[in-house]
Order: C-alpha cells, then sequence, then structure tokens
C-alpha cells in the first residue's frame, strides 16, 4: 500500500559503521521471495539500514567502496538471517528463534538501536558477520519509495506530476506508487537512449571528451539502469588518467545494477591496473557468477591468473571464455598466445588457425601467429602471416614493423625500409619505429646512416626514453663518449617525463664508471633508482661497480638493499649469489646462507599468494595433468551446472573439440 506520510525516524552516527544507520517505519504486504545468498562482511560495515514494519530490515543505502559493498550487498536488499552473533549488546532472544525472526518482530525502534549497536561493535568475534539476505525488485522499489518520501518532507504529496519532477528527478514515480524504475524506463524510447549512446561512444572514439561526457550524462539522466552509460563514462575517464573517478563511477552505477557484469568486470580491470590484485578477482569471480556466458570476464579473470603465473588457470578461463562464445577471437588469441609461451607451438598454430578464421580482419591476431613463427625459425611462414595481418589492416603500424624486421632478415632490405617509411608516416611520434629501424641499419655495418635516423627519431618522438638510451649507446660503441654524453643529457631533459627514464640514469652512471668518473656514476645511479618503479636491477647494476672498485661492503649494501624493497626480485637474488660467489667461493658459509634465504623467499612468497587468493576465489579449478601437441586437453570441474543446449562433457571438457 502506498504511504503518503513519513513516520517518526531515529538516526544515529556509527563511527564503526562508516555511516548512518537509520530505523524508521513504513508499512507494506508481504514481499516476493526474491534470490537468497549469504555474505560475509567485515566491519565497518559501511551501509545504512531501515526496518520495514512486517517486512524486515532493508539495506537503505551503501558507502562507496566499503566493506558491505565489496561483500556484494545492493540498495533494497533485505536482511533475512544473521548467524554466529554473541547478543553482547544486551539484546535477549528465546533458545530456537532466529535472528531474523527476533528482529522483525520487535515491538518498538530500540531494539533495532540495540541491533545497530550489536553490528557495529568491532570486537565481535574475527571483525565480521554473516548474513543471508534476499534481494528482489520489489525490495528495491521499496527503497526507491523510501528516498523519495525523505526527499519530500513536508512537501504536500498532491502536487502536479511536473512540480514534483522538478523537486525529485527520477524519484518521482516512487512517490505515486509508479510500477517503473524509473522516469526513463517508462517515458524515453529505446531507439532514443541507443542513438545517444551511440553518439557519445563515436566522440569518445574521436577523443572529444566534453561531448562524450555529456552525452553519457544525458544517457543516465535518460535511464540510470542503463549501464553502457556507467561502463562508457568510466573509461572516458580511463582515458583522461582519472582512474579514481573511474572507478567512483562504475561503484555509483553497481548501486543501480549490482549484477551486472559488465560493470563488474570494468571494475575489475581498473583494480587490476592499480595493482589490486586480490580486490580485482573478486570482482572476475563475481561477474561470471552472475553471468557464467560472459566471456569478456572469463578474458580477464585468465589475464589475471596469468600475471599471477598460474598458467593452467589461465588456460581454463581462456577456454572457458571459447566455449561460451565460440565466436570471441580475442578469447582464442589469448588461449593461443599461452600456449606459444609454454612452447606447445603445434596446438598455438592450430588455435591461431581457429582465431584467424573467426576473425581474419584482426591484424593482431595475424601479428602475434607471425611472431611465434618467427621465434621457431619459420621467417617465410611468419612473413606470409604478417602480410595478410597488413592486408586486414593496412595502417597498423606494430604489424608494419614487425613485417619489416622480417624483411630484413630475409635480406629484403628495400622492401624493409618502405615498410619502415610507412609505419613512420602513420604514426612519426612513435620512438619504437625508429629504434627498431636504425638498430637494424647500425647491425649491418651502416653506422652513419643509423646515427641519422637515431637523430630523426629523437627529433619526432622526444619524449621516448629508450630511444635515447639507444642512441647514446651506439655513439658509445664507436668510442665517442662526449657525443654519448650529450645525448643522454639531452635525453633525461626531454625524456624526464617518460616512466622508463631510469634506463637513461642507469646506462649513464654505467658509461661513467667505465671511464672511472666514480662520484659521477653513483650520482647518476641514485637518480635511477629514485625514478624507477622496480629500482632493483638498477641498485644491482650499482653494486656490480661498486664491487669492481673494490667496495664489497658498500656492493652488499646495495644487493641487500634491493632485496629489502623487492623480496621476491629474481634479477637481484642472483646477482647476490654471484657477489657471495665470487668473494667467498661457491662452497662458502656464505653462499649456502644465501642460497637457502632465496628458497626461503620463493616459498614465503607462494604462500602468501596462495593465502591472499584463496580468501578471493572458489576451487573450481584443476590443473591439466596431461597435454599433448594435438589437441589443448582442459580440464575442470565447474561449480555451476551446464547450459542447455551446450554438450555436457561431465566433470570435464575438452575445448577445442576439434582443431
Amino acid at each position: 500500500s502506498r504511504t503518503t506520510s513519513m513516520p517518526e525516524e531515529r538516526v544515529r552516527a556509527q563511527d564503526m559503521m562508516g555511516g548512518n544507520v537509520m530505523s524508521s517505519k513504513l508499512t507494506g504486504s508481504n514481499s516476493s521471495a526474491g534470490r537468497e545468498f549469504e555474505v560475509t562482511i567485515k566491519k565497518p560495515a559501511g551501509l545504512t539500514v531501515t526496518l520495514v514494519e512486517g517486512r524486515g530490515i532493508f539495506v537503505e543505502d551503501l558507502t562507496p567502496n566499503g566493506n558491505a559493498m565489496r561483500a556484494g550487498l545492493a540498495v533494497g536488499d533485505r536482511i533475512k538471517v544473521a548467524s554466529e552473533l554473541r547478543y553482547e549488546a544486551g539484546v535477549k532472544f528465546d533458545r530456537g528463534s532466529s535472528y531474523s525472526n527476533a528482529v522483525n518482530n520487535v515491538a518498538n525502534p530500540r531494539e533495532l538501536e540495540k541491533l545497530v549497536e550489536l553490528m557495529s561493535d568491532s570486537s565481535a568475534p574475527l571483525g565480521s558477520v554473516k548474513i543471508s539476505v534476499v534481494r528482489s525488485l520489489e525490495g528495491q522499489r521499496i527503497m526507491e519509495r523510501f528516498r523519495a518520501q525523505k526527499r519530500m518532507g513536508n512537501v504536500d504529496t498532491r502536487l502536479s506530476q511536473k512540480v514534483k519532477g522538478t523537486l525529485l528527478g527520477n524519484l518521482a514515480p516512487f512517490i505515486d506508487g509508479s510500477e517503473g524504475d524509473s522516469v526513463a524506463s517508462s517515458k524515453v524510447l529505446k531507439i532514443n537512449l541507443d542513438l545517444v549512446s551511440y553518439a557519445a561512444r563515436r566522440a569518445l572514439q574521436r577523443k572529444e571528451f566534453d561531448k562524450s561526457e555529456d552525452l553519457y550524462r544525458k544517457c543516465l539522466k535518460m535511464d540510470p539502469y542503463d549501464g553502457r552509460a556507467w561502463v562508457g563514462l568510466a573509461k572516458l575517464y580511463e582515458h583522461k588518467n582519472q582512474l579514481f573517478k573511474a572507478k567512483d563511477t562504475l561503484q555509483s552505477g553497481l548501486q543501480k545494477l549490482p549484477r551486472s557484469p559488465f560493470l563488474l568486470q570494468a571494475l575489475g580491470c581498473i583494480e587490476q591496473k592499480q595493482g589490486q590484485l586480490v580486490e580485482a578477482l573478486k570482482l572476475f569471480q563475481r561477474a561470471v557468477e552472475e553471468d557464467e556466458t560472459h566471456a569478456a570476464s572469463w578474458v580477464s579473470l585468465g589475464k589475471l591468473e596469468e600475471r599471477m603465473k598460474r598458467s593452467w588457470r589461465a588456460r581454463q578461463c581462456y577456454a572457458k571464455a571459447a566455449s561460451v562464445e565460440p565466436n570471441n577471437f580475442y578469447a582464442w588469441q589469448c588461449l593461443a598466445v599461452l600456449e606459444a609461451k609454454e612452447g606447445n607451438v603445434r596446438a598455438a598454430r592450430s588455435l591461431f588457425e581457429k582465431c584467424v578464421d573467426v576473425n581474419p580482419a584482426n591484424a593482431a591476431s595475424w601479428q602475434a601467429w607471425g611472431t611465434m613463427e618467427k621465434k621457431a625459425g619459420n621467417l617465410n611462414k611468419a612473413a606470409e602471416l604478417l602480410w595478410k595481418g597488413l592486408k586486414a589492416s593496412p595502417k597498423n603500424t606494430f604489424v608494419l614493423q614487425a613485417l619489416a624486421s622480417i624483411e630484413w632478415e630475409r635480406g629484403n632490405m628495400e622492401e624493409a625500409k618502405e615498410l619502415f617509411e610507412r609505419a613512420i608516416a602513420i604514426n612519426p611520434g612513435d620512438g619504437g619505429i625508429y629504434q627498431a629501424y636504425a638498430m637494424l641499419l647500425a647491425r649491418t655495418g651502416k653506422k652513419m646512416q643509423a646515427r641519422e635516423m637515431f637523430k630523426r627519431g629523437c627529433t619526432e618522438a622526444k619524449k621516448h626514453a629508450a630511444l635515447w638510451q639507444a642512441w647514446a649507446l651506439h655513439e658509445l660503441e664507436r668510442s665517442n663518449v662526449k657525443e654519448a654524453r650529450s645525448i643522454f643529457q639531452q635525453g633525461v631533459w626531454e625524456a624526464g617525463a617518460d616512466k622508463k627514464i631510469f634506463v637513461l640514469w642507469q646506462s649513464w652512471g654505467l658509461m661513467e664508471a667505465a671511464e672511472g668518473n666514480l662520484d659521477e656514476a653513483r650520482k647518476y645511479f641514485a637518480r635511477a633508482v629514485d625514478v624507477a618503479d622496480r629500482p632493483a636491477p638498477s641498485l644491482a647494476a650499482w653494486a656490480k661497480v661498486e664491487e669492481e672498485a673494490g667496495n664489497l661492503i658498500e656492493s652488499r649494501e646495495l644487493l641487500e638493499k634491493a632485496l629489502a624493497i623487492e623480496p621476491s626480485n629474481e634479477y637481484a637474488w642472483d646477482a647476490l649469489q654471484a657477489f657471495v660467489k665470487r668473494v667467498y667461493g661457491e662452497g662458502s658459509e656464505q653462499a649456502k646462507e644465501v642460497f637457502q634465504r632465496r628458497i626461503v623467499a620463493q616459498i614465503s612468497k607462494r604462500i602468501d599468494s596462495e593465502d591472499a587468493l584463496s580468501k578471493a576465489i572458489d576451487n573450481k579449478y584443476q590443473q591439466d595433468s596431461k597435454q599433448t601437441e594435438d589437441t589443448v586437453v582442459l580440464r575442470a570441474k565447474w561449480a555451476s551446472r551446464r547450459r542447455q543446449g551446450v554438450d555436457d562433457y561431465g566433470s570435464n571438457f575438452l575445448v577445442p573439440r576439434q582443431l
């Protein structure tokens, strides 16, 4: 029944809850069953709850990125059961009566306040609470009506629709008990929403950011439940390198669409970019649980598993993506590239064939396949594949550069030069093209031409640190120390904002050390360590210089500092082991002690990684112990049931069935 007046509210701020806790009274009939699931919420919870008489306790609001939102709660969820609580706040319950029944049958709001006190008590065991909630569309509508009533306050509900629309915006329909979810869904034609969404996407592709943002916000005003607008707006902020703003946008969208795999996957990608791998894994896992057929989420999950050095799990995720969406060429491509990395060339070749069969216009697939064939020594086959990729995408500079390098190795230098020039004409600011071109010229003895190409590249791509480094090293090989020093200096001025600027400082330090200028070398090594995201290699190079100068104590200190910063850096461990073997002998106690430390560090890293990831994922993977070169056998026990219409392989499945 519709409520036209607001009863007394009791509001009390709870520091441990991370927001306001509100108890109020609404009346209505029993709600529908909805979907029931369990969640465990860490404290502080970060949510607002509302008691609705005759229905139970509902989630009214969530703190963005709070523990309740991370656990998967959404506005409108009804708290049904809470288990394993110790009722130390003074609330008494009869033995055998459930927490839900006790709460829903309380006679006065004071009992709810005691409940709030209990849930916000951080001294509860493990600092978390396990609850069972019911999610239904009716619950969401109840909270929308409640919000609308709060916004109306003392405004007369008999005002015209136009006035109420101005006051309430998209909450106006809920005051009148409308069955629509928003103004947009009842008044906006889908074709109009599609057109605005398409225009926003095209503006984003043209990098018209202001126009795209205005259009996406217009989409949200038309229908706040349209996931495309939330994802598009987040991508816009990503293009502008505003990751936190993109993250906030997706979290706002998830309040409207808590089960959207598109929003969950997009938010997971941002978390991954920010280094929050466990959070990203949780989001990808939620995405595939909400929609098992969402191939993009499976691919993202596979990419993350591959980054965590779990190739067997990555393989299964890619295979799942290919099985639920056989026409997804990117899933086949990821699977093929993984097999190539693992050395399964014949299997990778078969998967690449499937990939380009699905989408022959994708140049990246042809390039990846060609790169694999080149590494296998099949230059003619690699060239054939890359020419097909170039035909599919004539302006793809990555394909042009790769093909130019192969043609150069095949002896077709004029053809290679023409391809390099085509790539430069398309993207004159890509320093990698000039670098590859110049290094090939230098390798074939054309030193002056190589110098001119380096100079040309550094004029066009001034911000490319690796290009400056390659030029300086080229001059150093020709014993032009003064010229190399000048190039290093000019490079750090021009490319100071490049994240790879540390390679210039490090190379400069090595050069000065070789020239006997140890103080200058130390100064440049220190700059390399300061600006590097991962400074262990720079510290190891510095340590080698100190060792050669006879400063063994300083060398050991630098290596230990590298391992203190990056305890699992294999390069730093290699350097330390080599150091103690040179100084103390291969069979010395010091060498044995360093070896044991390295083993312990490797085990600790593995255990820490397993512990962190095991909290985020279910045991849905089973490592495949049998691989053949003819087929890729992917064994996995999936908790979810097979979709109807898909072949059932029992507890295992084979992807692809026929290559």
